[in-house]
């Protein structure tokens, strides 16, 4: 059996830290490796990552703007098992793909509060998840597996959790004043950003402000081909502009006390020119041209939060923590058309302009109670988490269309295989209510941690179909799904020594039966198909198992994890019926979404943080870093290759910084081998070299740069490639491909 890449990587430089490192001393506060850095997602308490059971990426605001991120796929460039795809052509970023489930498995929230769902359909139509401003957070933490004992549906595969800026992240003690600036280039998108923080407060109460804009052009490839239509490799032109905005007031009215109200909003907006999609299609009787086909997608986010927290110091509770929000989503696109359609024999032209707009709203409210208590019983440390959730969605899409002959004026709905407007599922409103608890048990004088964990989730849909989707849907009935889950954990961690412990967790997961699944609902008579209704879709499960090693001493931290995760009741969104099937609508291809894949994923992940200067005085400054990952998913019905898990991926890099940590550079590669599990689908690996900078000449003063891609080495991400089912030997393939070198510089100041 040929060793998985990441495992060879932990055992040699484990192996070398072990080797170098004197006596195994435990980590100090002089040592230049950072000390372990706090997760609070993972465990709903503050616990070092190094001592949580589960695999925990952490990153701050530091390395967030070290290596240039404009974007989530920027956020997690370094991190392999975590990917970001792309639809380069108009759509652009969708969102997080963990350990090869993606899409809404992946819950992301901010401060807490969940972002709004993805969804697509068709070539016109796609709300994606990129919508938090990376400028406006502090950190972010990203749990890796199923995390339903603490969060309940959808997150199945992990959890993505951003938190903004606080006021007391820039005042002191006492309170105090601060002003920040940041100004930044992208030269993959020709992208410039301009932002400001402000804070104010002192020690009772606190005020933030923050702002950014962004505006840019389409993101460059290694595509040479111009011109039109599908044998155009160069990107298709776009202008793009956002705006973020972040205000909170956190007031202590009394020391155990804290009230914060948070409010932010986010607008963006792309014009695209499809030159791509310019096309001539020829018929024995006809020749159809799409003339020009251009793009305005706008999308939007607002929250409003509220949260109280107490911390009485002595009582039932150490602390007590809730909290409201409520918070709109809403993505609107509109495409434009041009079309000719003639007649080969008598050389009759018709013009057609159509117009599309698709829209996708969602509103969430929800509330949240938090308790936390710290005892000694049966001769265990304890603290125990308490918390109750409860949440409602409304959600409704809706698309609508007109096509117009400029020369009649002769309007209609009609644009095949529509008729406008549609609805693809009713409008739905979710109910979820969930109460869970989870016990930090310490034994044998704090050598032994036991995490056990339970969440019981309670969920509702209740669809609420009008006269558009009725219209639309003749003698359908959406049907209302009621579903109660319980989801256990149980994580273990064994201090072996004061270098090596020993790390475990088993965890179960599940997603509820979405709404559209449930009722995705079309017919077309013309066309001879229909989408019926599910009453029976049952919740997709997970169990998963991780075993972890992990290392600290004084110089170097690693860690190792194998995993392996089992997935049921798969839902498999819009399956052809068999005609004998009697929910089968007789004379029509009658599409239902059903329970029907059992998915396995197993992987290996590892990683190393070390300064040189443990092996030599002389190398004081240098440090490394280094992290891979190796997965393999497979539908356990077919014994298929599973296309949504990424290949193997290795990142190492080389630093060098001054003693102050005012001036550093970073050398890092990136390695990834083809996936060739997949054959129908394109991919070949590659192998990339970036250049990190920065300076701080004055205390107020900071400089990042970057220089990315630089031997120009032309490839395509594994999760593009997928998204556009891009063929072996395709003549568009360049249009897909990832930028060629580029720049980006930030400047940040702070007063």
């Amino acid at each position: 059996m040929r060793m998985p890449p990441a495992v060879l990587v932990f055992l040699l430089v484990a192996h070398g830290a072990a080797s170098t490192s004197p006596a195994a001393a435990a980590p100090t506060p002089d040592a230049a490796v950072e000390l372990d850095r706090v997760t609070v997602t993972a465990t709903r308490s503050q616990r070092p990552v190094q001592d949580t059971p589960g695999t925990v990426t952490v990153r701050d605001e530091d390395d967030i703007d070290r290596e240039l991120a404009a974007d989530i796929r920027d956020l997690v460039r370094y991190e392999p098992g975590i990917s970001v795809a792309n639809a380069p052509g108009r759509f652009g970023l969708s969102g997080f793909a963990i350990r090869g489930l993606d899409g809404n498995r992946v819950l992301v929230e901010v401060d807490g509060v969940r972002i709004p769902d993805a969804f697509a359909i068709g070539g016109f139509a796609s709300a994606g998840r990129d919508l938090v401003d990376i400028d406006l957070l502090k950190s972010v933490e990203i749990v890796r597996g199923a995390a339903s004992s603490l969060y309940g549906s959808n997150a199945l595969a992990g959890v993505v959790s951003f938190a903004t800026r606080d006021p007391e992240d820039y005042l002191g003690d006492q309170g105090d004043g601060h002003l920040g600036a940041k100004l930044g280039w992208h030269g993959v998108d020709q992208g410039r950003q301009a932002g400001l923080t402000a804070a104010l407060g002192n020690e009772h109460v606190g005020f933030l402000l923050g702002f950014t804009h962004r505006q840019g052009e389409e993101n460059r490839n290694q595509g040479r081909a111009g011109g039109e239509g599908p044998t155009r490799t160069r990107p298709n032109p776009q202008d793009w502009e956002t705006d973020s905005a972040l205000a909170k007031v956190v007031w202590r009215p009394a020391p155990a006390h804290r009230l914060a109200w948070a409010f932010e909003t986010g607008r963006g907006r792309t014009l695209t020119e499809v030159l791509s999609a310019r096309t001539r299609t020829a018929s024995p009787a006809t020749l159809t041209e799409v003339l020009a086909l251009a793009g305005d997608d706008r999308r939007a986010r607002t929250r409003n939060s509220l949260a109280w927290r107490y911390q009485p110091g002595d009582g039932w509770f150490d602390s007590v923590e809730a909290s409201v929000h409520a918070q709109r989503g809403r993505t609107s696109q509109e495409t434009f058309e041009q079309r000719r359609s003639t007649v080969l024999a008598t050389g009759v032209s018709t013009p057609q302009q159509r117009w599309r707009r698709f829209d996708f709203d969602q509103e969430v409210a929800g509330a949240e109670l938090l308790a936390r208590r710290r005892f000694d019983w049966a001769g265990g440390s304890h603290l125990l988490v308490l918390g109750l959730e409860s949440l409602q969605t409304d959600t409704a899409q809706l698309r609508d269309g007109l096509a117009r002959n400029p020369l009649t004026g002769v309007e209609t709905p009609v644009i095949p295989p529509d008729v406008f407007p549609v609805r693809d599922f009713p409008r739905s409103r979710t109910r979820e209510q969930a109460l869970f608890v989870q016990d930090e048990i310490s034994l044998a004088d704090g050598r032994l941690d036991l995490i056990p964990g339970f969440r019981l989730d309670r969920y509702r849909l209740d669809p609420r179909p009008d006269a558009i989707f009725e219209e639309d849907n003749p003698g359908i009935e959406p049907v209302a799904l009621r579903a109660t889950q319980g989801s256990p954990k149980l994580g273990l961690l064994w201090r072996l020594g004061p270098s090596w412990s020993l790390a475990a967790q088993y965890a179960e997961g599940f997603r509820a039966p979405p709404y559209d699944d449930a009722n995705i609902g079309f017919t077309n008579l013309q066309f001879g198909y229909t989408a019926i209704p599910n009453p029976d879709l049952r919740p997709e499960t997970s169990r998963g198992l991780e075993l972890g090693l992990r290392g600290a001493w004084q110089h170097a931290r690693a860690s190792l994890a194998v995993y392996g995760n089992r997935y049921e009741d798969f839902i498999d969104s819009l399956v052809a019926l068999d005609p004998d099937d009697p929910l089968a609508v007789p004379g029509l291809i009658t599409f239902q979404s059903r329970n029907l894949d059992r998915v396995a994923i197993e992987g290996v992940e590892a990683t190393l943080q070390a300064d040189l200067e443990g092996l030599s005085p002389r190398l004081a400054g240098f440090s490394v870093r280094t992290a891979a990952a190796w997965s393999r998913g497979r539908n356990r019905d077919s014994g298929d290759a599973l296309a949504s898990v990424d290949p193997p991926r290795l990142v190492l890099g080389l630093a060098w910084s001054r003693a102050d940590d005012a001036l550093g550079l970073e050398l890092v590669g990136t390695a990834v081998r083809g996936q060739s599990r997949v054959p129908e689908i394109d991919h070949h690996g590659y192998g990339l070299v970036d250049l990190l900078a920065w300076w701080r000449p004055l205390d107020a003063v900071t400089i990042n740069a970057g220089l990315f891609n630089l031997t120009d080495r032309s490839y395509l991400e594994w999760g593009d490639a997928r998204i556009a089912a891009l063929a072996p030997d395709s003549p568009a393939r360049d249009r897909f491909t990832a930028p060629g070198s580029n720049v980006a510089v930030s400047v940040r100041l702070a007063w």
